[in-house]
């Protein structure tokens, strides 16, 4: 026994988290392990730790990235720290954390945390940085999963149990897998809530949820786009990326220089001073679109003022681009044999039947399938499917090899193709497309980044068919379905109108809905109420006559369709600011214990601080009605037949 221990304690001395291992297993060594587990399962299982942290760590501390496509980049030579934000519900209590190292305190302070943030803003980067951070200081056992990978028949069990076990290197014991997970000092990331694809969305969230109440007070870090399933993990502080300053943004420029054989860091920054454009200073706080900028800027020595247009010049500069590490110039044959516009053509058609699926990671086979599908669609274009891959890795690198499967390079290059695919190749259908995903929930919000692109190309048939929809399902619910409010301010009732068209505001004493008898009296009374909708947000309230907590259900679809629009500025919403816990204490409550806004407007109807009460609503941008309707009238009259009739006069 005493050489089977001391070649255990040689085992983790030799790993990278040996600090880690030698708290969480050499304790129970001379108890319950080795009365339960063989010694060669024990010896199994830190051999297959051991090997997993040096893998993952090399994986991670290696970038492929679309600034220097094909090329092995330090993760830390481009790593410009990020800083995470979260919020408290009332959104009165604001901490941040620069995650230049392992953000100990930060995580232990919260224990669970779901990063939510639009595309690019870096939710993977800083993730992988973590995990990094963890293995170098020992702070953490971190375990890495990317959600896309999970389904019914891969639950997280088995996610975890095949990483460890490295395509069957080792054979680790899935029981004693569990006690070391619920025994050592872990961290678990799930990245990526939002790239679930439809059908597994149900079986993965339950899974997760399952797995959440099994590890207790394990510590917990999601990340997702903004859709409506981070709403189902509402016990999770919900963090925030913070937007890079100028400054922050000239030293990653500067982090790309020294990487590149091309040195344009001080040109670009000189142009972006000498242009001083709130457009490109947008741009410039999201790292994706910086990467981009650089791109385009060795391309072209210019910098677009569009999302789209940075797109269409990054996978111009990918296609014509020389390679700079050559002497001379060397350009890569592409081995499809495709044009630049044909190879264009292709990826549009693969975007879009992919993006159906919400696959943005694929096996070979499934690649090669949706690549033979736009063959078969296009009709026209001979080439091999096998040999265009090899270019979309390779040649015009919009793909990365991940392991055994290929991804795309970022998500939304996946959404600019699948948008353009809309824009050029559906003709006739377009309209039908359109609707399709404008009547789905899911396909709203899963795709809103694709529809905002759409909107960049093609402003006209966006604002003709999205936009014109969603003006006349907001006339039609105002001028019809909405109900007046007993105030005198035409403000408050407009606001309230507009605000009823995708939610429904209820409120409840806080201290009725601790036990389960008082939640069901709630859950009738909300259905009583007729809300059709979904479970938006949950806050606590402070009102004069005590706590109260806001429940709001919401029309995800329309939710979305609105941040859409009110993105687009266009002058069809006005926002209001969200006051203080301690200002909402001015506003009388309703004597009952659930009580709607309505009867919370009709009590405080002469408050002279309206902003206060709209407030409460708790969302930033509400639709105008009257804009609203000057701009359906205006897409109603280019709708006209007799406006059509002129462009067929010759």
């Amino acid at each position: 026994m005493n050489n089977e221990y001391t070649e255990l304690i040689n085992l983790i001395s030799k790993s990278l988290i040996s600090q880690l291992l030698t708290k969480t297993i050499i304790p129970h060594l001379n108890s319950e392990l080795t009365k339960k587990f063989k010694h060669e399962e024990l010896t199994t299982l830190i051999e297959s730790i051991n090997y997993y942290s040096a893998q993952k760590e090399a994986k991670y501390s290696i970038i492929d990235t679309i600034v220097f496509p094909n090329q092995q980049t330090l993760f830390e030579s481009i790593y410009q720290p990020l800083t995470l934000v979260v919020q408290d519900i009332n959104k009165t209590k604001i901490s941040s954390i620069l995650v230049d190292k392992y953000p100990l305190d930060f995580i232990d302070t919260y224990q669970r945390i779901i990063i939510v943030d639009t595309a690019g803003m870096g939710k993977s980067t800083v993730t992988k940085k973590i995990f990094l951070s963890a293995i170098k200081e020992q702070t953490k056992v971190p375990i890495y999963i990317e959600v896309r990978n999970l389904s019914k028949e891969n639950n997280i069990q088995n996610e975890i149990l095949k990483q460890l076990e490295a395509d069957n290197k080792f054979k680790v014991s899935p029981k004693l897998l569990d006690w070391f997970l619920l025994e050592s000092n872990c961290i678990y990331i799930f990245d990526g809530l939002d790239e679930i694809s439809a059908n597994n969305r149900e079986d993965v969230v339950n899974q997760l949820h399952d797995f959440i109440e099994k590890h207790g007070n394990t510590e917990i870090l999601m990340t997702s786009r903004p859709e409506d399933i981070t709403l189902s993990f509402g016990s999770f502080i919900k963090a925030h990326i913070k937007p890079l300053t100028i400054e922050e943004s000239k030293e990653l420029i500067e982090r790309y220089d020294k990487c590149s054989y091309n040195k344009i860091a001080k040109d670009l920054i000189l142009t972006i001073d000498a242009k001083g454009n709130d457009d490109i200073h947008t741009f410039m706080k999201v790292p994706f679109l910086l990467s981009l900028i650089y791109k385009c800027f060795e391309f072209k020595k210019d910098i677009p003022l569009k999302k789209s247009l940075f797109y269409k010049q990054v996978y111009d500069a990918l296609f014509e681009a020389h390679d700079l590490s050559k002497q001379g110039y060397f350009v890569r044959e592409k081995l499809s044999k495709l044009s630049l516009d044909e190879f264009d053509r292709t990826l549009r058609h693969v975007a879009y039947f992919s993006a159906q699926q919400n696959e943005v990671e694929y096996s070979n086979d499934r690649i090669l399938k949706y690549i033979d599908e736009a063959k078969e669609y296009m009709g026209d274009l001979r080439f091999e499917s096998t040999k265009f891959l090899q270019d979309l890795l390779n040649t015009v690198p919009l793909f990365r090899q991940d392991g055994l499967n290929v991804k795309w390079a970022h998500k939304s290059i996946q959404d600019y193709f699948a948008a353009k695919f809309i824009w050029i190749d559906t003709k006739e259908e377009q309209s039908e497309i359109l609707k399709t995903i404008y009547d789905s929930e899911n396909a709203i919000q899963n795709r809103i980044n694709m529809i905002d692109l759409y909107e960049e190309l093609d402003p006209k048939g966006f604002n003709m068919t999205i936009l014109y929809w969603f003006l006349q399902e907001f006339k039609d619910f105002y001028d019809n379905k909405s109900e007046e409010i007993n105030t005198n301010s035409k403000l408050l009732n407009d606001i309230y109108k507009s605000f009823s068209f995708y939610s429904t505001l209820v409120f409840a004493k806080s201290e009725l809905l601790h036990n389960s008898k008082n939640q069901q009296d709630f859950h009738d009374y909300v259905g009583e109420e007729g809300i059709d909708k979904n479970l938006y947000y949950i806050r606590p309230l402070d009102l004069q006559q005590g706590h109260y907590e806001a429940h709001c259900f919401a029309n995800r679809r329309l939710i979305s369709l609105q941040y859409l629009v009110s993105k687009k500025k266009l002058g069809l919403t006005y926002s209001y600011k969200v006051k203080t816990a301690e200002e909402h204490k001015t506003i009388v409550a309703v004597n009952k214990d659930y009580f709607t806004l309505k009867e919370l407007i009709e009590l405080n109807s002469n408050i002279s601080d309206i902003e206060t009460l709209i407030s409460i609503v708790s969302v930033e941008r509400t639709l105008i009605y009257e804009n609203c309707i000057k701009k359906l009238y205006e897409i109603e009259a280019l709708l006209d037949n007799k406006l059509k009739k002129k462009l067929l006069k010759w």
